[in-house]
């Protein structure tokens, strides 16, 4: 095995500061980008989304009735409160969430024994009392955090990952030689290659998806003067009023 020498140090140290440029670079962009996207997601609900929402509403009730052949003048007359907008209060999330914690827990005793043995073996290995450098402490209570959290969910998957985590740290690895600080720096500059990979997903994402191309026909729009949203915002309101009136004939007509 070859042996370390502070130039083989050196070097990685050096690449180790142009990854960590480049990372800095890479989150402010992305950060803009999703401050950006996430501004216009909220606008678009507010303008145009939640009157969608209501049109598609409305076009339902009309395919049912139509569906069921429910002649004119015989729909169900206490659905005419109905065609006004339904608040958008997420009762249908609380239901389920109320649902869930009247749920028994899905696990056997011998299931609960094995997530404990696991939570145990792990905290014996990360937890901040096993710190034999004080370098190494931050990221154990942070990990240690991590693992109560999956622990309290009997998340055994998310646990197992917080111990590989922890192996791939810099912090894993102790000693103050050479080799293992090129160690450390090697471990550093592959956990930011990770994180740089994981920034250009998100970005594709992003860029890829309807609402993104929504959102740069409405910049460039806007940019002569022309408001699409609010233009959408007309057609829906008119395809609204339709859809309310076919509702009321087919019910009461």
């Amino acid at each position: 095995m070859k042996e370390c020498t502070e130039s083989d140090l050196a070097k990685e140290k050096s690449e180790l500061e142009k990854f960590i440029s480049i990372l800095e670079e890479k989150e402010r962009a992305f950060n803009e980008l999703a401050v950006t996207f996430d501004q216009f997601k909220q606008r678009y609900s507010s303008a145009v989304g939640r009157k969608q929402l209501e049109l598609n509403r409305l076009h339902a009730e009309l395919n049912e009735l139509m569906a069921r052949k429910v002649p004119y003048g015989h729909g169900p007359k206490q659905k005419i409160s109905g065609i006004s907008s339904p608040p958008l209060d997420n009762s249908a999330d609380q239901y389920s969430v109320a649902n869930l914690k009247t749920q028994p827990a899905l696990h056997t005793f011998s299931e609960v024994k094995e997530v404990k043995k696991v939570y145990r073996r792990i905290a014996s290995i990360i937890h901040p009392d096993k710190a034999a450098e004080a370098r190494s402490r931050p990221l154990r209570t942070k990990l240690m955090a991590e693992l109560n959290e999956a622990y309290a969910r009997k998340d055994t998957m998310k646990m197992q990952r917080i111990l590989q985590k922890w192996h791939e740290s810099p912090e894993a690895v102790a000693g103050d030689d050479i080799a293992a600080e090129l160690i450390r720096t090697q471990r550093s500059v592959a956990i930011i290659k990770r994180r740089l990979m994981e920034i250009e997903t998100s970005t594709s994402k992003i860029i890829t998806s309807d609402m993104y191309v929504m959102m740069v026909k409405v910049q460039e729009a806007e940019r002569v003067g022309r408001d699409i949203l609010a233009e959408m915002t007309i057609s829906i309101d008119a395809k609204i009023k339709d859809a309310q009136n076919k509702l009321v004939i087919r019910m009461f007509g």
